[in-house]
């Protein structure tokens, strides 16, 4: 009876929770995909793909969305979604990740920068091919956002 009940709270918090529902929205970008293939895609839904900065080469901002690409070797190797969200929110996300690819491994971290405190809690899964979601809670100064990472297995070579 106590599964019974559990299940059914688990079913209330998924479906009351906006920002969950809308986790795997990625817009048409397919990790792996070419660059090329992204920039299409980008342009076909009158978005583009902007540098993020001269210092990090490989990530792009998709202009007008809630989306960072992270390109290598001309393929996208990850696609991060950013979402406004608290506690409620990450609990309902992780927990809906944790039904469909089982237990996470999880890390937290709090540190001061400067008079700042930055506080982390980041859920991993893996799925069976080896690409990973990842789910973060971030509080910077007591904002919290939370973002989930697609990331391939695709190994990228060290920068010279």
């Amino acid at each position: 009876m106590r599964n019974l009940w559990m299940c059914v709270l688990a079913g209330i918090m998924l479906t009351s929770v906006g920002p969950a529902k809308a986790a795997d929205d990625l817009k048409g970008f397919e990790l792996d995909s070419s660059f090329d293939e992204a920039q299409r895609n980008a342009g076909v839904n009158g978005w583009s793909l902007q540098p993020l900065s001269s210092e990090l080469p490989h990530q792009w901002v998709v202009r007008d969305t809630n989306l960072r690409l992270f390109v290598c070797e001309d393929r996208v190797a990850s696609i991060l979604t950013l979402q406004s969200g608290g506690l409620d929110d990450f609990a309902a996300l992780v927990m809906q990740r944790q039904i469909e690819m089982g237990d996470p491994r999880t890390q937290i971290v709090s540190f001061m920068a400067g008079p700042k405190r930055i506080s982390t809690i980041t859920s991993r899964f893996s799925d069976a091919v080896g690409r990973e979601i990842s789910v973060q809670l971030t509080s910077i100064a007591g904002a919290p956002s939370i973002s989930t990472n697609y990331a391939s297995n695709t190994r990228c070579p060290e920068e010279k």
